[in-house]
Formats: C-alpha cells, structure tokens, sequence
C-alpha cells in the first residue's frame, strides 16, 4: 500500500508531499513552494487536485496530483470573499466550500474539469 501525505507548513509557504510506505515510514518527495501561507486542505473525491485555501491575500488553489507519485503542479486558483479556516467539496467534485471563521461566511467555488472558476 502507497500513500501520497501532504502536510501543509504556512510558515514556510510550502506543501510537503510524503510518500508513505505499507510499514509506515515516509519518504519526503517533494516541496511546493505556494504564493501565501497554506492553511486548510483537501483532496478531490477523484484524486487528481489538491486544493488548498491561502492566506494573506485569499484564495483558493488547485493543484493537479501526479497519479503515479502523488506529486503537485499548479493548475489554477480563485479569489475568496474571507480567509480561508476549513475547506471540503461535494461528493462529485463540482464545488469546493471555504469555510471563513473571521469573515463569518461560506463560499462556494464551482469546478470546472476540476479547476476553480470565479467566486
């Protein structure tokens, strides 16, 4: 069993990308630098983005996952209304939902082939 683990690190502006072996040992693939701090992530139900809410300036940023070795390239991105606190997709892989605590709201970000379109 080969896992892809993406630990988020929003000091450093990085996404870590680990492989995960079946005895569990983790093997770091690759750094992502990203333009803001990571926070909140989640994976596509189909497995082939990586979208991650970013802060200062809000946003939303969708990587594709390589389906062999789970590594990360930049796809698109989409502004937010507020700082993203928590973020997750509907069971078909048509919207994303950021979650923003501060600004007190829910957005929605309708996906196109898997890519965020506006806000």
């Amino acid at each position: 069993m080969k896992q892809t683990v993406y630990i988020a690190s929003p000091e450093s502006q990085q996404i870590h990308v680990w492989n995960l072996n079946h005895e569990g040992a983790l093997t770091l693939t690759q750094v992502v630098d990203v333009p803001g701090q990571v926070q909140p992530m989640v994976v596509s139900p189909d497995k082939r983005y990586l979208y991650v809410g970013v802060r200062p300036e809000f946003r939303v940023l969708a990587y594709r996952i390589a389906p062999d070795d789970g590594a990360l390239t930049f796809a698109a991105e989409s502004a937010l209304p507020g700082s993203p606190t928590h973020i997750s997709t509907d069971h078909q892989g048509q919207f994303v939902f950021v979650g923003s605590y501060n600004a007190g709201n829910v957005s929605v970000t309708r996906l196109e082939d898997g890519l965020p379109v506006g806000v």
